[in-house]
Order: structure tokens, then C-alpha cells, then sequence
């Protein structure tokens, strides 16, 4: 088996000491230096402008991948469930990474590493999360059942059910479609972002109502199959599920993230990162497609 010429390894070196002081930082200082990235991502754009120089290295695949990125990690910090820091080290790593061996299933390998980290951030996350809204039960209670979260959760099905219907086409533009997890995660993202666009409307009540009608014309027009009773309830019982399911997440959430033992992301991340490289993703596809 030939081996890569040690040019082209550099990136994996440059991977490996970024995850190390990354998940130090953030670990001992609970922060993401800005420094620090900004001197990888230097460093890297410099390696990657050298060696297309002078070994003719084309990088097409990691600079379309850190744009993905891009724009995953500015859906996530305006939907409120990254920090800045958690954002730009996913792009960083988008820029660093080559391709993982997922090409097939996802293209880019900002992909197979925003599973992989979501996946390994659940294993660890979920049962604080569930002793978290064990110790805040009152409070989630008080949250879910409050008049202003019924509120919250009608105007918010009322600008969903006028918008939802770009979701579909946007996911199988992007080629994630038939991945249960990534459908799931976007479709959190896209209800956090509908979400609080929606509550910026609380003041424009004309504003909102105009967006609700063009939604329905617009859904009329590109998805008249809605329009029948079983599926608008399907609809209705799904993205009250949904809803109900992401407030919950949020409220818990909200609950310890600001907590003196708030736990780091940029450990998850670089996890995320090694798992790429690795069969674990296709062992989940393989579960996932038996049920």
C-alpha cells in the first residue's frame, strides 16, 4: 500500500494539534480563542496556497466544504445553539479536513463531521440533559404549560405551516434528504430560526399575517397536495411533536448552559472530527436503515 506523500499529511498534523489546544481551551478557560483560530486558519491557507503552487494540489473539496460550514455554522449561532467559538472551529475543521470516505453518501466532509460530533456530543450530553430536566421539572412544567408558550408554539405553527414547505426542496437540494439524522438536526435548526423570526414579528402583526397568506399562495402553488384533511393533520400532529420536543430541548438547554460547569463543545467537535475517519458512521446508517 503506497503512502501519502508527506505533503499531503500535514493537514491531519495541523487536525490533531488544532482539536489539542482547542479542547484545552475550552476545557480550562470554558473558552474558543479567537487566536488561535485565526492562526490555524492562516497557517492552513497558507499550506494549502503552497502546495497548489508547487505540487498542483487541488483543495476544491475542503474550500466548498468550509463555505457549507459557513453557512451551517451562521444557521446554528442565529438559531441559538452554537456559540461563535463552536461555529468558527466547525469551519475551521471543515477547511482542514480532506475527504473522509463518505463522498457517496455526503459529499462534503463538513458533513459526516457535523453528524459525528452531534452523535458523540448526544452519548455524552443526554443523561445530563435528562437529569437536568429532572432537577428543573417545576420550571419546564411551568415553561411548557404557560400561556405565553401556547402563544409562542400557535404563532409559530402558523408561520411554519406557511414556510415549511421550502424545507423539502432544501433538503433534497442538499442531498440530505434520505439521512434520518442530518434531517432531523436541520429541521431543528429551521424551526429555531422560524421560531424566533416569528417572535421578531410579536410587533408587526400585519407583517406576520402578510407572511402567513403569501406562505399559503406559495404552498398552494408549489405543494397543492397538502390541501387535504389527513394531510394537514399528519402535518399538524408532527410539527406540534416537533415543536413540543424542540422546546423541551431548548428549555433544558437553556438551564445549563450558562451553569459554572457548563460542559465544552470543542472536545465534541474534534471527536467529531476523528470519528470521520472511522466506520462509525456507516454503522449507524446501517441501524438507522434497518428500522
Amino acid at each position: 500500500m503506497n503512502s501519502l506523500p508527506y505533503h499531503l499529511s500535514i493537514p491531519f498534523v495541523i487536525m490533531m494539534i488544532t482539536g489539542t489546544i482547542t479542547s484545552l481551551s475550552d476545557i480550562n478557560a470554558k473558552k474558543i480563542k479567537n487566536i488561535h483560530l485565526f492562526s490555524i486558519g492562516v497557517v492552513t491557507l497558507f499550506f494549502y496556497s503552497w502546495t497548489f503552487l508547487f505540487f498542483k494540489t487541488s483543495y476544491t473539496t475542503q474550500l466548498l466544504s468550509a463555505l457549507i460550514a459557513t453557512a451551517i455554522g451562521v444557521l446554528l449561532f442565529f438559531s441559538k445553539s452554537w456559540r461563535p467559538g463552536d461555529a468558527k472551529l466547525f469551519i475551521v475543521y471543515a477547511l482542514l479536513m480532506p475527504p473522509c470516505g463518505y463522498e457517496q453518501l455526503l459529499p462534503y466532509p463538513c458533513l459526516p463531521l457535523f453528524i459525528n460530533t452531534f452523535l458523540s456530543g448526544l452519548i455524552f450530553l443526554v443523561p445530563s440533559l435528562i437529569i437536568s430536566a429532572f432537577v428543573h421539572r417545576d420550571q419546564l412544567l411551568k415553561d411548557i404549560i404557560s400561556t405565553n408558550t401556547s402563544y409562542n408554539l400557535l404563532r409559530s405553527f402558523l408561520i411554519i405551516i406557511s414556510l415549511s414547505w421550502i424545507t423539502s426542496p432544501l433538503l433534497t437540494m442538499l442531498k440530505i434528504h434520505n439521512h434520518v439524522l442530518l434531517s432531523i438536526i436541520m429541521i431543528y435548526i429551521f424551526s429555531s430560526l422560524i421560531n424566533r423570526f416569528a417572535r421578531s414579528l410579536k410587533r408587526y402583526p400585519l407583517a406576520a399575517a402578510a407572511i402567513f397568506i403569501a406562505g399559503l399562495y406559495l404552498r398552494l402553488c408549489f405543494a397543492p397536495e397538502f390541501f387535504t384533511f389527513k394531510n394537514i393533520l399528519v402535518f399538524f400532529i408532527n410539527t406540534f411533536a416537533y415543536s413540543l420536543a424542540f422546546l423541551v430541548l431548548n428549555r433544558t438547554i437553556t438551564n445549563t448552559k450558562d451553569s459554572q460547569d457548563r460542559v465544552p463543545f470543542a472536545p465534541f467537535l474534534f471527536m467529531g472530527c476523528l470519528l470521520s475517519y472511522t466506520p462509525f458512521l456507516s454503522y449507524v446508517f446501517r441501524i438507522l436503515h434497518r428500522h
